[in-house]
């Protein structure tokens, strides 16, 4: 069989098509290559920027853990609950540090599903907040609510605050992981300069 000219100019627009689908395609491959090592090197720059202050706030939530597990022999169990319940209160409105959206945003990229853990941690943690509200209540008067209320909003604490802890341990192994890429330790050449020990 002969090819004619317009086989010829058919075989010709078949592979000239075929070059340009392989050539978008490729481009196509090398921009989402390019937008997803953006996305990780943005991830690993609001990891490093957030990385030490969640390792305090996993510190300060076994902090309210311990409270919730140790009773204070020179009390009531009543009394150590109560005073539990406060403590854990203070500490938590004190002392914890939470990534606002726009980080957790920036951290989707990590894996792990570090960015969704860490909301679910806070999630839990607000859950507590929420709980521990007005610490007005009977629940935290002493003398109040039974001992019975105390011990079960105690219990519930403890149940959302390991929660928290469990997630935020997990997210935090890659925030520190990522951090610890995108600023490593400088060198005694980088700090001191050529030569230098």
């Amino acid at each position: 069989m002969e090819f004619t000219n317009s086989d010829w100019i058919n075989l010709g627009a078949a592979i000239g098509s075929i070059t340009a689908a392989i050539v978008a395609l490729g481009l196509g491959i090398n921009a989402n290559w390019r937008n997803t090592s953006d996305a990780r090197g943005r991830a690993k720059l609001y990891a490093a920027s957030v990385a030490t202050r969640l390792s305090h706030t996993e510190d300060v939530i076994t902090n309210c853990l311990i409270h919730c597990e140790f009773k204070n022999l020179d009390l009531s169990d009543d009394e150590s609950n109560r005073q539990a319940l406060i403590h854990i209160s203070i500490t938590l409105r004190a002392g914890i540090f939470r990534p606002d959206i726009d980080t957790l945003q920036g951290l989707i990229a990590l894996g792990g599903n570090c960015a969704n853990r860490i909301a679910s941690a806070f999630d839990s943690v607000d859950l507590v907040l929420l709980y521990l509200a007005d610490l007005n209540t009977e629940l935290f008067v002493s003398g109040g609510r039974s001992p019975v209320a105390r011990k079960n909003l105690l219990d519930k604490v403890h149940a959302n605050l390991s929660h928290a802890q469990e997630l935020l341990r997990v997210a935090l192994r890659e925030c520190v992981n990522a951090s610890q890429l995108a600023a490593p330790k400088p060198s005694s050449e980088e700090l001191y300069g050529p030569g230098e020990p």
